[in-house]
């Protein structure tokens, strides 16, 4: 790849880095390939070498409530002072039309109204066990509802306690749960009533 093109393209991804702040790893290799100014391979070419360069710090954040599928703290990634200089030297060469395609690519993360709201609510029910209704949303999309009825209303408030202490981890969890695909012979055993 000539020179040239190689630094326009690490421009290209710095002008990403700087346009959606504390944009994640994948979503940041999402949008460079979406461009179609570069490939999977080229952007991890690039990204590495400005990384060594020290214009890109990707990390996890301390306090990163935000999980990946795994359970594990999302990767920010974010320019450093020399990364800023850098962009603020070569933006202006990047060519006007290839501007525009990358604002109209990035503003739907600028947009996204990320704040998450997790809300747990207990209520008796007529056959006096209590429903336990925990919700957690994401900006304007529900991501999860669930209605657990139980028969204690000590169990109700440590299920709903428990919801709005740790669903960012829960929700994960229940999503892995959910979607892992078991042999019969692999179902957990159900517990007889001499275990109970």
């Amino acid at each position: 790849m000539p020179a040239k093109d190689q630094v326009n393209k690490k421009v290209i991804i710095l002008y990403i880095v700087e346009r959606v702040k504390g944009i994640t790893w994948n979503q940041l290799i999402n949008l460079c390939i979406s461009t179609l100014y570069m490939d999977y391979f080229t952007f991890c070419k690039l990204a590495e070498d400005l990384q060594s360069d020290a214009l890109i710090q990707v990390a996890r954040r301390k306090g990163e409530k935000d999980v990946d599928s795994q359970g594990h703290p999302l990767q920010r990634c974010d320019l450093t002072p020399k990364g800023e200089q850098i962009l603020a030297t070569l933006k202006s060469n990047i060519p006007r039309p290839v501007l525009r395609n990358l604002n109209r690519l990035t503003a739907p993360l600028i947009e996204i109204d990320t704040e998450q709201e997790i809300a747990a609510t207990v209520v008796p029910d007529l056959n006096g066990g209590y429903q336990v209704n925990l919700t957690m949303s994401e900006g304007k999309t529900q991501l999860a509802a669930i209605q657990v009825a139980v028969p204690g209303e000590t169990i109700a408030n440590q299920i709903a306690n428990n919801w709005q202490q740790n669903a960012l981890a829960l929700y994960p969890q229940i999503l892995r749960q959910l979607t892992e695909i078991n042999a019969p012979n692999q179902l957990p055993q159900q517990s007889s009533e001499k275990d109970i």
